[in-house]
Parts: C-alpha cells; sequence; structure tokens
C-alpha cells in the first residue's frame, strides 16, 4: 500500500523499484490511477503519481500494476495500491 488519504487529498509519492545505468520509464498496466484521480508520470528514473483523490461513497482501495522498462527493453512489474478512507478528513493520510 502506498497510503490511505480522505477523499479530495492531494496526492504525491514517489516509487522507484527498478535502478540501472539506462534511463527508466515507468507505465500502468491497469488503466487504474486515473481511477481514484491520479496521474502518472516518469521523473529521474522514477514513477510520480500525482493528482486529487477520487470522493467514493464508501472507503475503496485501488490496486494497480506499474511496469518499469529501460532504454534496453527489460522490464519489472509490481502491484501497488492506494485507499481512500471515506472516515479521513481532508488533509489527513497515512503512508
Amino acid at each position: 500500500s502506498l497510503a490511505t488519504v480522505a477523499p479530495g487529498a492531494s496526492l504525491g509519492t514517489i516509487v522507484a523499484f527498478a535502478t540501472g545505468d539506462v534511463p527508466i520509464t515507468y507505465t500502468e498496466t491497469t488503466s487504474v490511477i486515473t481511477t481514484f484521480g491520479g496521474s502518472l508520470a516518469t521523473v529521474s528514473n522514477q514513477a510520480n503519481i500525482t493528482g486529487t483523490s477520487a470522493s467514493p461513497g464508501s472507503t475503496t482501495v485501488y490496486t494497480f500494476t506499474l511496469r518499469a522498462e529501460d532504454t534496453d527493453g527489460q522490464t519489472a512489474d509490481r502491484e501497488f495500491s492506494v485507499t481512500i478512507s471515506v472516515g479521513l478528513e481532508q488533509g489527513m493520510a497515512f503512508v
């Protein structure tokens, strides 16, 4: 789990699970990040997830898979999740 956040809270987390001497690009293989209000960008060989969390009717766990790929075509996938907890107030987050 990357984080538990309140509905409407700002998202900002960095993920890096691949290293190497060549540039690494991160993509999502599951199309879930936009569902919970996030967007994904690769910056300095890290996956940056930013945005404003969605406002589901009840606490919801969003599970997604990121793929790291280097310029040599090597890939690695890893699963992550973000929970939007309806009981939290904006500004509260557990990481």
